[in-house]
């Protein structure tokens, strides 16, 4: 039988399992094996092994939704053995022990029936901004708005047609090409209503 301490990839979603065998530390002679999953500062995902048939490794399994929980990118693993009654030696019995049997870091990948919104932050903040730009423009007046992270309130035309256009440009940055420089539009009086372009966006009567 092939040993593995752990998959070199999970995709989220699947239900993997695999036997690790640490020959030192067995099954047999009472140590516990469990392994733990962690990325950034998230709270480790900790996975405890059964003792295999063959009485001395450890199976090991994740189920659907603990897969789901893992972030896709590089994620580190770890094996951790307990020994509860401790350990005997000729200097005679030593309290509980607890040893790092393996350790490294796996690919996880993203669980392909699940939608993924790929927009940057500052595509997302874009999003909003048009939002309240709509709203204002066809009277649906909104308390509030969430952008980057910070609570405005009833934002006015003028603020939300300036924020649009900085992040516009920086997304255009951020993509590698250069922003267009703005071009003064002048258009003919117009009764009645908001005219939204350029820097244009009083309300004229």
């Amino acid at each position: 039988m092939e040993y593995t301490p752990c998959p070199s990839r999970i995709i989220c979603g699947d239900s993997p399992a695999w036997v690790y065998l640490h020959p030192d530390y067995p099954a047999s002679d009472g140590w516990v094996a469990t392994i733990y999953f962690s990325s950034a500062a998230e709270t480790p995902l900790a996975v405890l092994g059964t003792t295999d048939v063959d009485g001395r490794s450890f199976d090991f399994a994740l189920t659907a939704a603990q897969s789901q929980k893992l972030l896709p990118g590089r994620v580190r693993f770890t094996i951790r053995a307990t020994l509860a009654n401790g350990l005997t030696t000729s200097a005679g019995l030593i309290g509980p022990q607890t040893l790092t049997l393996a350790y490294d870091n796996i690919l996880v990948i993203p669980d392909p029936t699940v939608p993924v919104d790929r927009r940057s932050s500052m595509e997302i903040d874009l999003a909003a901004v048009e939002a309240g730009i709509t709203a204002r423009m066809t009277g649906t007046i909104m308390d509030e708005y969430v952008i980057g992270g910070m609570t405005v309130k009833m934002p006015q035309l003028e603020k939300l047609f300036e924020l649009r256009s900085r992040l516009k440009a920086a997304i255009k940055r951020e993509r590698g090409r250069p922003p267009a420089r703005a071009i003064p539009i002048h258009l003919s009086p117009h009764k009645g209503g908001i005219l939204p372009f350029g820097n244009v966006n009083r309300v004229r009567g």
